[in-house]
């Protein structure tokens, strides 16, 4: 498990990710240092649909200023400040990619965010938290990289309130065919393990999770993407998901268009609570 989670930070961690958003920024007419969220949507929600697909999922969790969320595989942070912003709660995020938390933190920083948003190193099978600490939890294409799904879902249930709601927006197996790599959340198919809706539903159910909400956004991902295409005759933006990526996002772009053409997988988001 512990070469997983290094061959996992690997394909994540470039230490240069910085630096290219900070690039971006000024070449979009931007000061790095005196930022507000908003400057950052075209690139700090690394899941399909961005920043958009984050505001779906808030619709459907009902949270109160008061509530403390736990963003569970938050990346750079932002799908936890887009939920900071909208509701005014306060969100502990956790990953296992140093860089990315390192990141998260002065983001947040700079866009003078850090009162309410907290992050941390942590593995999402392993954590630390005190049983029924949170009010709810997110995670968003996460699990793919998680091969112990049942240790994930129960350690989510433990830290959640009683009918407290857990959000997940993640890819999904939709046939059996072999996929394509390198993806945007794996090098090879030795750090990908993704689930089939009908598996989900299950885990979740004896994970003591109601699921009260599912949908699948194979259309939404292939208008995403095609959007992004490095194929594009128009040069990408200063700012957006091919960033974070690094050099190999023309590929990864690629082969993920491949996958949801050959309807390999799909995104899907289920909203599930946990059994008071």
């Amino acid at each position: 498990m512990k070469t997983q989670n290094e061959n996992i930070v690997r394909h994540y961690q470039d230490g240069g990710l910085l630096e290219r958003i900070d690039a971006g920024l000024r070449a979009a007419g931007l000061d790095p240092h005196a930022i507000r969220a908003a400057d950052l949507t075209q690139v700090d929600e690394f899941h399909i649909g961005g920043r958009e697909m984050t505001l779906r999922i808030l619709a459907q969790m009902n949270i109160a200023a008061e509530d403390h969320i736990l963003d569970i595989g938050c990346g750079i942070g932002g799908a936890a400040r887009t939920l900071v912003r909208e509701t005014g709660c306060t969100v502990t995020g956790i990953d296992l990619t140093p860089e990315y938390i390192d990141l998260a933190k002065e983001l947040t920083t700079r866009c003078q965010m850090d009162q309410r948003l907290f992050f941390k190193i942590a593995n999402a099978c392993e954590m630390s938290f005190e049983d029924e600490t949170f009010d709810g939890a997110i995670t968003l294409h996460v699990a793919m990289n998680i091969e112990d799904r049942v240790a994930l879902y129960d350690e989510a249930a433990r830290v959640l309130k009683p009918g407290a709601i857990l959000a997940i927006y993640d890819v999904m197996r939709t046939n059996d065919e072999a996929l394509e790599y390198p993806a945007p959340w794996a090098t090879s198919a030795a750090t990908s393990f993704l689930k089939s809706p009908k598996e989900m539903r299950s885990l979740l159910d004896n994970a003591r999770f109601d699921l009260i909400h599912e949908e699948d956004h194979g259309e939404t991902a292939r208008a995403f993407f095609q959007n992004i295409s490095p194929d594009a005759a128009a040069a990408p933006p200063p700012l957006g998901v091919h960033v974070v990526m690094g050099a190999e996002a023309p590929l990864k772009i690629r082969n993920t268009m491949k996958n949801l053409n050959a309807g390999r997988m799909a995104p899907v988001i289920m909203i599930a609570r946990k059994r008071s």
